[in-house]
């Protein structure tokens, strides 16, 4: 039981988390799945998401991931996490800061309605259209 891959469609997702393990991440150095690592009972845990990678242009990523709840080994128990969802309201235009464009690496994306930018991503692939 979990969710396949993929890249949150918000700006970022706090997750709030047990223990135990169950969220893997796609880390962008060398394209490995990794645990996500828990601190103590209770920690937070930060993703960015495709309001990010579209506001710095590309430069900062969306955090491709997957989650279980299945827990095994003798310690295992359910899995408890509970996410919160942030973004700016749906009529803002989400696009490319002046920060991260210029002559060298022009806009990659369009300016696009908050409420329009959605989740993405395939089973084990980074997303490959518009974030």
């Amino acid at each position: 039981i979990g969710i396949p891959p993929h890249a949150d469609g918000d700006f970022c997702t706090l997750l709030l988390q047990d223990d135990q393990p169950g969220l893997s991440i796609l880390r962008s150095t060398d394209g490995q799945w990794v645990q996500a690592p828990t601190r103590g009972k209770f920690s937070m845990l930060v993703n960015s998401g495709n309001h990010i990678a579209r506001l710095s242009n590309g430069r900062f990523p969306s955090t491709m991931h997957s989650a279980s709840c299945l827990a095994c080994g003798p310690d295992a128990r359910a899995r408890q996490s509970v996410a919160f969802f942030w973004s700016p309201s749906v009529d803002v235009v989400v696009e490319p800061l002046p920060a991260f464009v210029s002559k060298d690496c022009p806009a990659r994306y369009d300016g696009k309605r908050s409420g329009t930018i959605y989740s993405s991503g395939r089973v084990g692939r980074p997303a490959e259209t518009d974030p």
